[in-house]
Parts: C-alpha cells; structure tokens; sequence
C-alpha cells in the first residue's frame, strides 16, 4: 500500500511540473514581465485556439514587455502593463503569428479614482485558418524571438 502511494505521489508530482496558464516560458529570450504599479492597464487575452499558445506584449519599439503562456480555452490578465501602445504576437502548434494592430493602454489614474483591477481591454485570440491563404500573420520562429 506505502509503494502505491508512493506511486501516486510521483505522478502527480511530475503532473504538476507541466505548463500552467500565467506561467513565462520564455524568461530567457523576453525577460521578465515589465509592470507598473498601480498602472491599471489590464489587458485580458483569451486563448479561443484549440491549441495552447505563449502569447507576447509587444511595444512600439517591437521590444516584448510580457509573454504568458495560456491553455486552450483559458484566459490570462496582464496586470499593471506600463502605460503605452502594444501590438502583440504569439505562438500556438508550433506555429508563429503576429498582429500589428495597436491597442493603447491609458491605464488609470490611482489620484482621480481607485483602480478597481478590472481590463482596460478584453481580446480573444486564435489561428486564423484559411484553405486558400494558409494562416493569417503567421511569420518564422525567428522573428517571434526578435
């Protein structure tokens, strides 16, 4: 009975080690998450794909100042985003995509009104599967990473 939990317990261990929503695979090449305290700039992505994806925030000098991985299906909330206009990019199946589109976080000011946590903006985001075009935005490995 002792070996069975034993047993029990390293699986779920190594279960336990996988990928969560909110997690940042990708310290090493982005950096850490750059926030700012009490910005109020939120911005809540959900991952619509039926592929989990590592979504990055990218700024107007194309630098990434957050990346989160999400699950399929899942949403995650970056929170307290410096004050700026972003674009962003991500990876789902191995594949790599990019959006251009600004979106410009005003964020709140804390002297005016409390910052109740809530999103600035809302977005969903997916693969856009075409038959006859291939996949929309999709761009090299190298260029998610640069």
């Amino acid at each position: 009975m002792r070996n069975l939990f034993l047993i029990l317990l390293s699986i779920s261990a190594f279960n336990s080690t996988g990928q969560m929503t909110g997690s940042t695979p990708y310290i090493a090449q982005f950096g850490i998450n750059q926030v700012e305290n009490d910005s109020g700039a939120n911005w809540q992505i959900t991952n619509a794909d039926e592929n989990d994806m590592v979504i990055a925030i990218v700024d107007d000098s194309d630098e990434v100042v957050a990346h989160a991985f999400i699950k399929s299906k899942e949403y995650y909330m970056f929170k307290n985003l410096p004050i700026g206009n972003y674009s962003y990019k991500f990876s789902a199946a191995g594949d790599y995509f990019e959006s251009k589109r600004i979106t410009k976080f005003t964020g709140c000011d804390p002297a005016d009104y409390i910052c109740e946590g809530d999103s600035e903006w809302t977005m969903e985001v997916w693969v856009e599967r075409s038959s006859l075009v291939g996949k929309t935005g999709e761009i090299s490995k190298d260029e998610f990473f640069n």
